[in-house]
């Protein structure tokens, strides 16, 4: 009869072939799944060959007694904390847990520059791939807007990074419209929740849209660095700029993004100074347009009238003289004698008709003196009329393209003290004073209540 084993006794043969086979520790690589810390501070996962289809599992067990040490240890790399998805090098003991019939490698101490080369080799082959699609240069082919106003925000909602980011543009005093789709950026299904967060934005139209997410280890900022993310944020229809970690880190994501900053502080800095300087500069050209028309209509006004006064200066002089020139005849007939009148009666006849003609050929002349002039006038006057009408419409239509009215019209709105300055940030303003805002629809009055800096 074949002998037969109880379960106890078959244990023990198991346990012992795995001692003998792994008596001491060993080094295993691979990726984790399914991790789960308990409230004990044990951290339980299973290790898999990385990117096999149904490849088999090594349950793994790290002990809080020895989790402190490998902590430590991450820390002092800024790997930040093990994670799912990560591909990690560890050593453990090997042993077989009879009260379940588990297999299982008790986790003592971990490769951290095994991780981070991983980390870095993915990224390099990661960017090459996007290279070689076209992929690293096709958000900057979108052009930035000019002056942003729908603004949309992939981050984690209600985080430090949320915050930061919406209290900037709150403070720059601007209406942006914020559209906010919230996702994970961190730890298992980050990757999807950022990919279907930037789709969801897709029916809003946002001028841009900001990818933001606070400081952390460079572990923490994997999913930034994957090929979803780096794919989704690259061929994305509206420009994204990224404010991801702190000052040092640089990720695949911001690679791809049509302008990337150092944190989502930096990120809103980066939306409020374009606006910023859009409102700057439509407000210099408003003015000077508006300068310039008045300077040519003076101008213009100035040389009609000029030219209209010499007309007249002419006319009237001419005419004083021939009336001048009568009177003098008149007066030297009056003083001859009145034998020499008679005398000279038909010499006065004579002279009388000498100087009606003479008087009248000097008003005929100075009559189509006046005429040419006149008719000069009136063909030079239209044309120059003509011409200052047709810069006047010119400076018009410039106006009416940068007509503040136009602007609120999208959606801004220009906020002004009772006096009528404008009010560029809260620092102008002080509780009690009255304000005026601006709209499309109309004016609002305001009182400040308080201020924040």
């Amino acid at each position: 009869m074949e002998a037969t084993y109880t379960v106890t006794e078959i244990n023990r043969v198991i346990t012992r072939a795995i001692g003998r086979a792994l008596p001491d520790s060993v080094w295993v690589s691979g990726e984790i799944r399914n991790l789960s810390r308990a409230a004990s501070g044990h951290v339980y996962f299973s290790l898999v060959d990385a990117g096999a289809v149904g490849a088999a599992q090594l349950p793994v067990v790290l002990f809080s007694t020895d989790r402190q040490a490998v902590n430590r240890a991450l820390v002092r790399v800024s790997a930040g904390r093990i994670e799912d998805g990560m591909q990690v090098r560890i050593r453990g003991v090997v042993s077989y847990q009879s009260g379940r019939g588990l297999v299982q490698l008790r986790m003592q101490w971990i490769d951290t520059e095994y991780t981070l080369g991983r980390l870095a080799a993915d990224r390099r082959a990661l960017l090459e791939r996007l290279s070689a699609d076209g992929l690293l240069d096709a958000q900057i082919q979108l052009e930035l807007p000019v002056a942003p106003h729908r603004i949309g925000v992939v981050t984690s909602l209600r985080s430090a990074a949320h915050a930061d980011f919406v209290d900037e543009l709150r403070r720059s005093g601007f209406g942006f419209m914020v559209l906010e789709s919230h996702a994970a950026v961190q730890g298992a299904g980050a990757a999807d929740s950022i990919v279907a967060a930037l789709a969801a934005l897709r029916s809003h139209r946002p001028d841009l849209v900001a990818v933001i997410r606070g400081g952390g280890a460079q572990t923490d900022l994997a999913v930034f660095d994957s090929e979803p993310v780096a794919r989704a944020v690259a061929t994305a229809p509206f420009p994204v700029i990224t404010g991801i970690g702190h000052e040092i880190d640089d990720t695949v994501t911001d690679r791809v993004a049509a302008h990337s900053t150092k944190t989502p502080t930096a990120c809103a800095q980066l939306v409020v100074g374009m606006v910023r300087d859009f409102a700057e500069r439509f407000a210099a050209a408003d003015a000077g347009v508006r300068r310039a028309a008045e300077r040519t209509g003076l101008r213009a006004r100035a040389r009609l009238d000029a030219r209209a006064h010499r007309l007249r200066a002419v006319a009237t002089a001419r005419f004083a003289a021939h009336q001048m020139s009568l009177h003098r005849a008149a007066t030297r007939l009056g003083r001859a004698p009145l034998v020499t009148l008679r005398h000279q009666a038909s010499r006065v006849a004579t002279a009388r008709k000498a100087v009606a003609v003479v008087a009248s050929g000097r008003i005929d002349t100075a009559a189509g003196n006046v005429a040419t002039a006149s008719s000069r006038l009136r063909l030079i006057a239209p044309r120059v009329v003509s011409e200052q009408r047709r810069r006047v419409a010119t400076l018009e239509t410039l106006t009416k393209v940068h007509d503040p009215d136009r602007i609120l019209a999208r959606g801004w709105s220009v906020t002004r003290t009772a006096s009528g300055t404008l009010v560029r940030s809260p620092a102008e303003v002080a509780a009690g004073d009255r304000l005026v805002t601006t709209t499309a629809g109309g004016d609002v009055d305001s009182v400040v209540e308080g201020r924040q800096a």
